[in-house]
């Protein structure tokens, strides 16, 4: 069930999970040179990182990528209406469809893998290659076992930083 964030630092921010704790918390903290102006986020989950980077870098835009409705929905709910934000209920792959699975735990452990907390549940979701995304100069990605064939399909010409949530060596 979905619960409205306490007015904090945070805002008000509705969530089913502890991901604005981990990622207020400094996570994904890094020391940059300059504010990014463009940000990533696949794997957008519902919304802490993009929330975190909105506050951070008051003049970043951010595109975001969240296959899983559920998420996808609240992602929406904490973000719609937002100009600094793009965001794209989709996944990013190079396959054209997958399966995701949802968490057995929570809404951030629903993956195309089971790595370890994944229902027989699933959805099947429309990917986006990630060749064709624009790059970034800041890139998050957090997808539950797809990290490493994103990664590797993305254009990084730009990017400064890249954060990871690492989960499996292959490729998706």
């Amino acid at each position: 069930f979905m619960t409205p964030r306490p007015r904090t630092k945070y805002k008000n921010y509705t969530r089913t999970n502890n991901s604005f704790e981990e990622v207020f918390g400094g996570c994904y903290e890094c020391d940059l040179i300059s504010d990014p102006k463009t940000v990533l986020d696949c794997g957008a989950n519902e919304g802490a990182f993009t929330a975190w980077a909105l506050e951070k870098w008051p003049e970043c835009k951010i595109t975001a990528f969240e296959p899983v409705p559920d998420n996808a929905e609240i992602f929406a709910l904490n973000h719609d209406g937002n100009s600094r934000v793009q965001f794209y209920r989709k996944a990013v792959s190079n396959k054209t469809e997958l399966e995701i699975f949802m968490g057995s735990d929570n809404s951030g452990d629903c993956s195309a893998y089971n790595i370890g907390n994944q229902l027989p549940e699933h959805v099947r979701v429309e990917c986006i290659a990630p060749s064709t995304i624009a790059s970034a100069e800041f890139v998050k990605v957090d997808t539950e076992g797809c990290e490493l064939e994103i990664i590797l399909g993305l254009d990084l010409s730009k990017t400064v930083a890249l954060v990871c949530e690492y989960h499996r060596d292959e490729e998706c």
